[in-house]
Order: structure tokens, then sequence, then C-alpha cells
């Protein structure tokens, strides 16, 4: 089976997408186009045929109409006799990501290369709203806005949802190894309430349809908070650690997904 995703260019060209929001119950008609590339050759007169999925990153929870077409785009014969063909094409949920996979039977025959075929699938499909929600807490007397209004909030955070990938380090021959983590940012949260206490405010907010099957994390970065010399500032997960998940078909949302901001000295 040839896998194909169309966030990369090397495996799906030209790659499109037009959604739009139906109105009723969280129905969207979902248009999406492009060139997958399986490069998929033989040498062989008898017919083989090979599975190749195109993940095309695209949310649902249940599909109610598709109609999917399929067209050779590219494709090559050393004069020999030959069949070259995509027999089937469906569209369906990927059980782990809750996303649209595009499934295709390529069948071929003789000295021939299948480089390239085109796409395009036409659905409507239900979603249902996940979301993350947070809070984050401060000292008042560190930052005061004035207002229980999240658009007077709003500009102090960067609230990020991140991909999250670790890479393991080898060590030195007599030393211990490591990780390193990398963020990919994939979305932005949003302010929705502001709650005032005695010597705290807390901000709440949320993130919209994050993506399923994937190890997420959440950062929070503050922006204008006024600091003294060597100090700086910044905002960590309560409890420790909260901050990294995976979502899944059966869980699509996470909340307590709760930051603190917090001082520090330099020394």
């Amino acid at each position: 089976m040839t896998e194909l995703d169309v966030l990369d260019d090397q495996q799906v060209a030209s790659p499109s997408k037009i959604e739009a929001d139906l109105g009723v119950g969280g129905r969207s008609l979902i248009i999406a186009s492009g060139i997958a590339i399986p490069s998929w050759g033989i040498d062989d007169p008898k017919q083989h045929r090979e599975q190749c999925v195109v993940h095309l990153r695209i949310p649902a929870d249940r599909i109610e109409h598709v109609t999917t077409h399929v067209g050779l785009a590219s494709i090559g014969n050393d004069d020999t006799g030959f069949g070259i063909a995509v027999d089937k094409a469906d569209v369906s949920i990927n059980p782990t990501t809750g996303e649209l996979d595009l499934t295709t039977e390529l069948s071929l025959a003789g000295d021939s290369v299948m480089w390239r075929f085109s796409y395009q699938v036409v659905a409507t499909v239900v979603r249902t709203v996940n979301e993350i929600t947070g809070t984050i807490g401060w000292p008042k007397d560190r930052l005061d806005p004035g207002s229980t209004s999240p658009s007077a909030v709003a500009p102090h955070f960067l609230i990020q949802l991140n991909d999250r990938v670790m890479t393991k380090i080898e060590g030195e021959p007599g030393t211990f190894g490591g990780e390193t983590e990398t963020l990919t940012p994939i979305g932005v949260g949003e302010i929705t309430a502001v709650k005032y206490g005695s010597k705290n405010i807390q901000a709440t907010y949320r993130i919209n349809n994050p993506p399923k099957g994937r190890e997420l994390r959440v950062t929070v970065t503050p922006i204008g908070f006024p600091i003294g010399a060597g100090e700086t500032v910044g905002a960590g997960a309560v409890p420790a650690g909260t901050d990294v998940f995976t979502l899944t078909i059966d869980q699509p949302s996470r909340s307590n997904v709760d930051f603190k901001v917090a001082f520090s000295r330099v020394r």
C-alpha cells in the first residue's frame, strides 16, 4: 500500500480545498482536488494492483454524501503491451485521525509507470464541535487590563496549538543521550471570558477543532507584562505536563488545560 499526504508537495501536487458551511446541523460542503504522485512502476506482462491512500487532512465526523472523480495525469510505457488504470476510488474517515482519506486501487501491466493521477472529491460532511479549553491565571498587581472584556486581555497572550515531535539524541561514548522537542504551530486560541479575584485575574481560552491522532502541545506566551530589571515572565501548565496530549475519535476534546503566569529573576 502506498500512502500519500497533501501536506507533502512531493507526494501531492497542487492540493486545493473549498469549504462552505451549510448552516444546518454542523454540515459543510467540501470540494478538494489535487494531483497525487504515486510514482509506481512495474515490468511484467501480468496485471498488478496497488492500493494508494491519499490523506486529505480534512476533519469530519460523518460523511453524508460524496462524489469522487479520478483521472490519469501522467503515465509511461516502454513500447510494450500495457494496461494502466485507476479501478476504484472511495472516500472514508480515517479511524485514527478523524480526517478524510481517498483510497484508490491502481492497476498496471507491462513495462509501465503511473507517475501521477488527478482527483476531485465533493462531499457533504458533518462535524461536531471539538475544542480544547482551559484557564490562564496571573497576579492582578502585575497586569490589570481594567476590564473583563476578552478583547482587553487577548493582546497580552499568544495561545498556540502545536504538533509535538520528540527526537532522540545519541550521547557521546560514556554519556547519556537525550531528546529534543520540536513544536510546529497548527492553530491559535482565543480568550472567551475574564474573571477578577481579589488578588488574581483568570482568563478562559478556547481552541476550536483540534486534530486527532497526533501528539499536541498547548503553549501560552505572555505579551506586554511589565517586568523589572533582570526579570523574566512565562506561563507554565498547572499541573505540569497537562499541556501535552493526543486526542482521539472517542475523546475529541480536552478541558482543564490550565496555565499560570510566573515571574523569575535571572541570576
